[in-house]
């Protein structure tokens, strides 16, 4: 890839309600806010930022230069980390601890009477 990523905010959309993506419009770039890493969807090349390229405002400032990453990079990590929380959070189970779920709980069963001492 010749070009870095596209860097404005505004050109990049929600990629699914699942995902911590961002597609941008082009559809051949994706994001990942949370690590700041890029993602060249034809040729799956990960990108991020030189040290000193991020803007407080958003990812990244126009005309600067990104790396290309490998999976042992920390900003690689960190997106791996989040994608497998947010891949265990859907396939968790969730149980109901209110008043409802006390309710409909079945009673325990009840203890045994003690034996009487013999003498």
């Amino acid at each position: 890839v010749n070009e870095d990523p596209p860097t404005l905010l505004s050109e990049y959309e929600k990629e699914r309600e699942d995902s911590g993506w961002m597609k941008h419009t082009s559809r051949c770039w994706r994001f990942h806010p949370e690590s700041s890493v890029y993602n060249h969807v034809d040729t799956n090349t990960y990108y991020r930022p030189k040290e000193g390229q991020l803007d407080s405002g958003g990812p990244i400032n126009k005309g600067s230069r990104f790396i290309w990453i490998k999976d042992d990079d920390p900003a690689f990590q960190k997106m791996q980390k989040v994608e497998g929380m947010a891949n265990a959070i859907k396939k968790a189970s969730f149980v109901d601890f209110g008043q409802e779920a006390k309710a409909e709980a079945p009673a325990p069963d009840p203890a045994p009477a003690p034996e009487p001492e013999k003498p």
